[in-house]
């Protein structure tokens, strides 16, 4: 009886790394992995940001609800880039506001700890004395998401 590994499995194994890496070649010198890792990294936002506060800011002749301020805290660990204000999309009860002003006015450049204030109109109004939700796409594939609710 002898003992040891079979010829047979050796060569399958053999087959299998070897078609493995010419795989692996090809995806290599045809640049489809390259491609795949840059597409990935493009989705990844480049820093973090926060919603630090959401205040009614409609004055008592107004619609009640339906101008707010939104502001959003960079926390990094690159500054965030703004370049206009159609780079912001806000939503509120996942109804699409409009952004009405932004403060550092773009272009700006947002330091990480530094915050940006946006002014919104939000149509229909929203209820101060309801709660919220609020949620902020912003430039550099960044996103926020918090709750609101009023004070008691």
């Amino acid at each position: 009886m002898r003992y040891g590994i079979s010829t047979v499995v050796v060569s399958l194994v053999l087959m299998v790394i070897g078609v493995f890496l010419a795989i692996m070649v090809y995806l290599v010198l045809s640049g489809a992995l390259p491609s795949m890792y840059q597409r990935q990294e493009a989705a990844l936002p480049k820093t973090n940001i926060q919603i630090i506060n959401f205040i009614n800011t409609t004055t008592p002749d107004g619609n009640a609800g339906k101008e707010w301020e939104v502001t959003i805290k960079n926390n990094g660990p690159v500054s965030l880039q703004v370049s206009s204000p159609d780079e912001w999309q806000i939503y509120v009860d996942d109804q699409r506001a409009t952004v009405d002003s932004i403060n550092p006015a773009p272009p700006a450049t947002i330091q990480v700890g530094g915050s940006i204030v946006i002014k919104i109109k939000v149509n229909p109004p929203a209820s101060p004395s309801s709660p919220h939700t609020v949620k902020v796409f912003g430039p550099q594939a960044t996103q926020a998401f918090a709750g609101w609710s009023p004070k008691s």
